[in-house]
């Protein structure tokens, strides 16, 4: 079998509308696009969130400015169609106003920086499926680092695996 990968980028208007563009050529680094130029649009009102940002494989987050977050996954992430589990969002925790920034990880891990600088983690078990409301860490999540507010942007690398010696 042949797989064709293609990177999904995601844009929000000013108007709320959410648009899905495949970049075809992210290997090359050519102007090739699936759904061309304008993308497809697959969502309305996300103008409500303060912070919205990808996990992996459709899983979509967004944060209210009353610190409320919610999860969508995007079943049409790898061909742009307006297919979706829980179109509308699911709420899955609330409090996250309490971060300075908010940035999403490998398979539901999800950072938070606090005013402080502690970073903290989390990781959100209901990721793939149906939106189970699953938290690994809880409340608060742990502490993983402190200092982090020396940063003015932060953000998550994709996943790699070092080689380990035997």
């Amino acid at each position: 079998m042949h797989y064709n990968p293609v990177l999904p980028l995601y844009g929000i208007k000013s108007n709320g509308d959410l648009h899905w563009y495949g970049h075809d050529g992210w290997e090359e680094g050519t102007a090739d696009w699936i759904a061309g130029a304008g993308g497809n649009k697959i969502g309305d009102g996300w103008g409500i969130y303060d912070t919205v940002f990808c996990g992996e494989a459709g899983a979509i987050f967004g944060i209210k400015p009353n610190g409320d977050m919610y999860w969508y996954h995007h079943d049409g992430w790898s061909d742009g169609t307006a297919r979706w589990t829980a179109g509308e969002g699911l709420k899955i925790s609330g409090g996250w106003d309490i971060y300075n920034s908010v940035f999403g990880g490998y398979e539901g891990h999800i950072y938070g920086i606090k005013p402080n600088g502690d970073l903290q983690w989390y990781a959100y078990r209901g990721w793939q499926g149906e939106g189970d409301i699953k938290w690994t860490a809880g409340e608060g999540g742990l502490k993983v680092a402190s200092g982090w507010d020396m940063y003015d942007t932060a953000f998550t690398g994709q996943l790699y695996y070092l080689p380990i010696e035997e």
